[in-house]
């Protein structure tokens, strides 16, 4: 009889072990097959993952593309970091490129000290000295004291000696009278030496040739030589003298005078007599200071705005303009850029004939300083904050009023002794009284008094009680302080 195995044998023709082998396969397909999809279906979901990790990043980085400072950074570098650091300042509009340097000299500790002496009374020893008349610039005097105040330009001069060589000094970072001539003295390209002589500078040729002029030029158009005095030198000669460059001045510090010494008032007694050929006199006090109210000034109430607004200040300390009224007239004759103005000081009106809906800040601003009759009675600018574009309209006006009167102690023993008193209410009311300070002795230090006397309208005071060589600014100011009635008038 015929066996099941037998049977599925004949029928697949292979044997019983393989057939259920091959069965099985065929009935695990559909598994495997599923299980291949998932293998891909979880390699495609890490991809994924990893893609959106990426996608994640990358936004990160591009999110703050949109910001207009990434576009704005600039970053720094300098060639020699021991020398010359730099570093991006925010917002800054300097021009990308290359710029270039010159370090003059690097800063350094230094102390000198001079010998002492032994005694007020001994004999110096041997040696000579010799008294006379000082020259103005001998001393390293500041530059910015030069030319009636105006100061020197920086910048570059071409020197040329009776040889013909020449050379670019660079006075770049002069500060002294001293750095001027020693940058020419020490220029090896020429042989020049530069002396300090009366209130000028003058150059001396020392090469004994007669092939070309001693001179001095600018470089690239600039004004240095000018600021010194030199550019006018251009000889045959071997010595040259520019021209003067040092002056008395309104704003020149007293105590730079006397060759640094400064000028010594005296604290108790007048400092000045002054004897008229009538045979009568008068005296001087320096230590009574007259306190000027600051310039009267006002804004216009610009109907368009901020960049319509206008500042107008006298150009006059005191009382004389405050109270003016500054106001614009349409006129159908003017057009814009031609407008015109003119001060009544009967009525205390300054008046500005305009191009109605034409005329801007600028405009007026402009058409103050073309009149040199009012432009030396008023000043004119724009408003904080605005940028002269705005319309000016007849409705705009100002009042010029006067702020508090101010002034500042001198200072003569030093610039801690300085006081500044300014009166509490604006206006002209207290131009011109008169701080005095008066030894008594009575007096001690922070036990100082003040008392305000109007009494004369034509010569007001303020009168500090104070204790010689004792009192300081600061028991000044407390005495001020703690009087109830006159620090009511004055801080």
């Amino acid at each position: 009889m015929a066996t099941i195995s037998s049977a599925i044998g004949l029928i697949t023709g292979f044997p019983i072990q393989e057939t259920v082998d091959k069965l099985v396969s065929l009935d695990a397909g559909p598994m495997d097959q599923l299980e291949s999809q998932d293998t891909s279906l979880q390699a495609k979901q890490t991809a994924y993952t990893t893609l959106s990790a990426d996608l994640l990043a990358l936004e990160n980085v591009t999110n703050g593309f949109d910001s207009s400072s990434l576009y704005n950074a600039q970053s720094l570098t300098s060639s020699n970091s021991s020398l010359l650091s730099a570093a991006a300042i925010s917002g800054s509009t300097v021009t990308p490129g290359t710029y270039s340097f010159t370090p003059v000299q690097i800063a350094q500790a230094e102390q000198l000290l001079s010998n002492g002496l032994s005694s007020d009374s001994t004999a110096l020893g041997g040696g000579s000295i010799t008294l006379g008349y000082g020259t103005s610039v001998d001393n390293p005097i500041n530059l910015d004291l030069t030319n009636g105040g105006a100061g020197f330009t920086p910048g570059e001069i071409r020197v040329t000696d009776r040889s013909g060589a020449s050379s670019v000094i660079n006075l770049s970072s002069a500060t002294t009278i001293d750095d001027v001539l020693n940058a020419i003295n020490s220029d090896t390209a020429i042989d020049v030496t530069a002396v300090a002589d009366g209130n000028s500078i003058k150059l001396i040729d020392n090469t004994g040739d007669t092939t070309s002029n001693l001179e001095v030029s600018e470089v690239n158009g600039g004004k240095t030589a000018a600021s010194l005095g030199l550019s006018n030198i251009n000889t045959s000669s071997n010595e040259a003298t520019g021209s003067s460059i040092v002056s008395l001045f309104g704003s020149l510090p007293l105590s730079v005078l006397n060759n640094g010494t400064g000028v010594r008032f005296n604290n108790s007694l007048s400092d000045l007599q002054i004897n008229f050929a009538d045979g009568t006199s008068t005296t001087v006090n320096f230590s009574n200071l007259a306190t000027p109210g600051t310039q009267p000034s006002g804004t216009t109430v610009a109907a368009n705005g901020a960049n319509a607004a206008l500042a107008f200040t006298a150009t006059t300390a005191g009382s004389q303009y405050a109270g003016t009224t500054v106001e614009f007239e349409n006129n159908a004759s003017i057009t814009a850029g031609n407008e015109t103005v003119a001060y009544n000081s009967t009525t205390n009106q300054l008046i500005f004939q305009i191009a109605a809906g034409q005329t801007t800040a600028n405009d007026i601003v402009n058409a103050l300083k073309n009149n040199s009759t009012v432009s030396s009675l008023f000043t004119a600018t724009t408003g904080d904050g605005g940028n002269g574009s705005g319309i000016v309209t007849n409705s705009d006006v100002a009042y010029l009023t006067g702020p508090q009167a101010t002034a500042t102690t001198p200072g003569t023993l030093s610039s801690n002794a300085q006081i500044k008193f300014t009166a509490v209410d604006g206006g002209p009311d207290y131009d011109n009284v008169s701080v005095e300070f008066v030894n008594n002795s009575s007096i001690t230090a922070g036990q100082e008094t003040v008392a305000y006397d109007d009494s004369d309208p034509s010569n007001p005071t303020l009168v500090f009680q104070i204790a010689a060589g004792q009192t300081t600014a600061s028991d000044v100011i407390s005495a001020l302080n703690n009087n109830p009635t006159v620090s009511k008038i004055f801080t």
